[in-house]
C-alpha cells in the first residue's frame, strides 16, 4: 500500500489543532498530535534566502568555516503521513495542503508528486525534520 505525505501550512499551532477536517485521527485534545504518523511545527524555509557566514572554527584549522542561517518561513507546518490505497480527499483537498507526495513511488524511482501548490519545485524548499526515508527527501532536507 503506498505512503503518502501531506503538507500542510497554517497560521498557527492552535489554527492547525482546531482544524477538525485536517484533524481528524491527527490530533486528540488530550494525547496531542498522533506522533507515529504526524511531524508538527515543521521549520520551512527557502534556500535561496540562506546567508552564508565564515565564523571562527573552534578547531582549526582551517581558522574559518561556512555558517548557514535561514529564514524561516512563518506559519506552523504539519507533514502527515498515511498508507493508504489512494489520497484521502478530506486532505488532498484541504485549503492549507501544500504538496502530497507518493513517498512508495519515489523509492521505487517512479513519479511521485501527486500534487504541488506550492508555487515552486520542492527542490526549493527546506523542511525539518524530514522524515526517515531511503533515499534523500525530496523537500529539502537541508542541514
Amino acid at each position: 500500500m503506498p505512503m503518502y505525505d501531506y503538507g500542510f501550512a497554517f497560521s498557527s499551532a492552535a489554527v492547525a489543532e482546531a482544524d477538525a477536517v485536517m484533524l481528524e485521527n491527527q490530533f486528540d485534545v488530550t494525547l496531542g498530535w498522533a506522533t507515529d504518523h504526524v511531524l508538527a511545527g515543521l521549520q520551512v524555509w527557502k534556500p535561496a534566502n540562506d546567508v552564508t557566514t565564515q565564523v571562527t572554527n573552534p578547531n582549526p584549522p582551517p581558522p574559518t568555516v561556512p555558517q548557514i542561517t535561514h529564514t524561516y518561513l512563518t506559519g506552523y507546518f504539519v507533514l502527515v503521513m498515511i498508507n493508504t490505497p489512494s489520497p484521502i480527499p478530506a486532505l488532498a483537498n484541504h485549503p492549507n495542503l501544500q504538496f502530497i507526495l507518493n513517498r512508495t513511488a519515489r523509492e521505487a524511482g517512479q513519479p511521485f508528486v501527486v500534487k504541488n501548490n506550492i508555487g515552486a519545485t520542492l527542490g526549493q524548499i527546506g523542511v525539518a525534520p524530514v522524515p526517515q526515508s531511503s533515499n534523500p527527501y525530496p523537500v529539502g532536507g537541508f542541514a
